[in-house]
């Protein structure tokens, strides 16, 4: 079933659709996904603007008295798990928890230049690797590249998810909508009717509908039972979905929801990629309390999310990428919180990442300081980090950097390489 009959079925029902290198899983077919043997992409999105010095670019203050300071804990709070690491993380929220228990699954990069302090301008920018308008996530291209035809190839959450209609996005409003549709015959956990009277209801449907195609010519009429032939035979990929999900009711975050929805999918053989997304991190005001509350929800949602990875045994066929709006300032502002700030982090963890590494820094002041793209090593003759180089890297990484669709949205700069 293709997606623009599952977007005629969903219309009717609440469900919101619109329109080392990964590579060698992929063979760029629907059956392959179905198979189980491609890899699933995760984008997961901190909305509002992280502080990355709070989180995994930590920066403490001397002492008590040091005037106008980036951060309130002192820097012998600063955390890593073990002298030889290049972890360092904030003593903020759950971080302790998290890094200690994923340190060497992460692959951080700190100082990366987003050119902008506007909310939809950086998440377009570090989800898309472009500034301007007019391009897609790197979770529609790579939807669009390797398997476009599937139902439920883009899942989306939120973050950044247009796609210039190189494919489609799903939008799962309610899990309800889904076994309803999945399993019409239901009555709560029953059937209306036997099973036995059922088969030979389904199978008197699908002959007449069949005797009514071989009969009808004109057009109009033939679409419309070619429609509902396609949404009768879409109700068993829904259903695969639907068999998939685990109770929700076991995860205690939005985020780990999302997760376990989207690795369904993957499972079922319907996903190549998805948006998570979880909120609060524009900290204005009351930044340590508020901004400390959104990194718990973003690293307990993190690690339930993983939990699920491991659960189905796809370490190796998940990669995730998390990310937010931009960072914010190096300082406080006169309501105890941070504003806007152009220069943040990002993580990968996951299928094809070399973890326990951190790539780029800031100085005292979370100005990025310039590194060498061979090396990867500081270098005051190097560049900074730009969203534009990770996605390069992104793309090679997953094989469609000779896509056409690559040629057809040229990211402005050269690759980092940060998977090799």
């Amino acid at each position: 079933m293709y997606r623009r009959d599952i977007l005629k079925l969903a219309g009717l029902t609440g469900v919101s659709l619109s329109a080392g290198p990964l590579s060698h899983l992929f063979n760029g077919s629907a059956k392959a996904y179905a198979e189980g043997d491609q890899p699933l992409f995760l984008s997961v999105h901190a909305g509002g603007g992280w502080d990355p010095t709070s989180f995994c670019d930590p920066k403490g203050r001397s002492s008590e008295n040091q005037p106008d300071p980036v951060n309130h804990f002192m820097i012998d709070e600063i955390r890593t798990p073990s002298v030889s690491s290049p972890i360092r993380w904030a003593p903020m929220g759950r971080n302790e928890e998290f890094f200690q228990a994923h340190y060497d699954k992460l692959l951080i990069v700190n100082g990366v230049d987003t050119s902008t302090n506007n909310h939809s301008t950086g998440t377009r920018y570090l989800n898309s690797g472009q500034l301007e308008e007019g391009h897609p996530s790197f979770a529609a291209m790579l939807t669009a590249a390797v398997a476009p035809e599937l139902p439920l190839g883009y899942i989306t959450n939120g973050g950044y998810d247009i796609t210039r209609g190189v494919v489609p996005r799903t939008r799962l409003g309610s899990l309800g909508v889904i076994s309803k549709i999945a399993e019409p015959d239901l009555d709560g956990d029953r059937l209306f009717h036997p099973e036995s009277v059922q088969g030979r209801m389904d199978e008197f449907s699908n002959r007449r509908l069949n005797q009514l195609r071989q009969r009808k010519r004109l057009p109009k009429i033939v679409k419309s039972l070619d429609n509902l032939q396609a949404a009768r035979s879409g109700q068993n990929e829904l259903k695969r979905l639907n068999e998939n999900l685990p109770d929700l009711d076991l995860f205690s975050t939005s985020l780990g929801q999302q997760g376990a929805i989207a690795l369904a999918g993957y499972r079922s053989g319907l996903t190549v990629a998805a948006n998570l997304s979880v909120g609060g991190f524009d900290t204005h005001g009351n930044h340590d309390v508020n901004q400390a509350a959104a990194l718990d929800r973003l690293s307990t949602g993190l690690m339930e999310l993983w939990a699920e990875v491991e659960r189905h045994g796809l370490e190796d066929r998940v990669l995730i990428m998390v990310n937010s709006d931009f960072g914010r300032t190096p300082r406080y502002n006169e309501g105890n919180g941070k504003d806007h700030w152009s220069i943040t982090s990002l993580f990968f963890m996951g299928a094809g990442v070399q973890g326990n590494r951190v790539i780029g820094a800031t100085d005292e002041g979370v100005h990025a300081l310039p590194i060498n793209f061979e090396t990867l090593t500081l270098d005051p003759e190097g560049a900074k980090i730009k969203p534009s180089n990770i996605h390069a890297a992104l793309r090679q990484q997953f094989g469609i950097d000779q896509h056409p669709l690559n040629a057809h949205y040229p990211l402005q700069d050269s690759l980092i390489p940060l998977f090799t």
